[in-house]
């Protein structure tokens, strides 16, 4: 049987895959009528935005958070979405110049470098363990993505 906090894990994980999957046609067709990549980014993200600030207030995150936030974490947390912004960024320039397929297929190389870029960054501290099944998932990612990459490229 599994626990409800894991398998609340896998539901939410499947709506990102849902998400992640929808949004990059949803974009790739918006881009189509905007003078710009920079335009449908800067209007993806005001959405974006905009659903977390409900979402932030709708689940009373709001009054449960302690103005005493670690510095450390706000520091991350910046870091992380510095980072995001970049990635959406370089998506909306890649969709506006090559197929959806090959762009989504080379973004999964992210597993890889999770698992690389993890243990540099955090050194000890980092929580995730690499096991041979991770090893052989994100192998098998990779080479689907470069399936993909060639199947669009005949």
């Amino acid at each position: 049987m599994i626990r409800s906090e894991k398998l609340k894990g896998y539901l939410y994980g499947m709506v990102t895959a849902l998400c992640w999957a929808t949004s990059p046609v949803f974009i790739a067709r918006g881009i189509e009528g905007l003078p710009s990549y920079i335009w449908g980014t800067a209007v993806g993200c005001f959405f974006a935005s905009l659903l977390y600030l409900l979402w932030f207030f709708h689940t009373n995150y709001a009054k449960k958070a302690h103005p005493d936030l670690p510095r450390k974490a706000v520091l991350w947390q910046i870091a992380g979405g510095a980072a995001s912004g970049i990635g959406i960024l370089s998506r909306n320039i890649a969709l506006e110049s090559s197929r959806i397929a090959v762009v989504i297929a080379l973004a999964q190389i992210s597993a890889l470098l999770t698992v690389v870029l993890g243990p540099l960054i955090f050194g000890k501290n980092f929580e995730e363990r690499i096991t041979p099944r991770l090893i052989f998932g994100i192998v098998s990612i990779i080479s689907g993505s470069v399936l993909i990459m060639y199947g669009q490229s005949l």
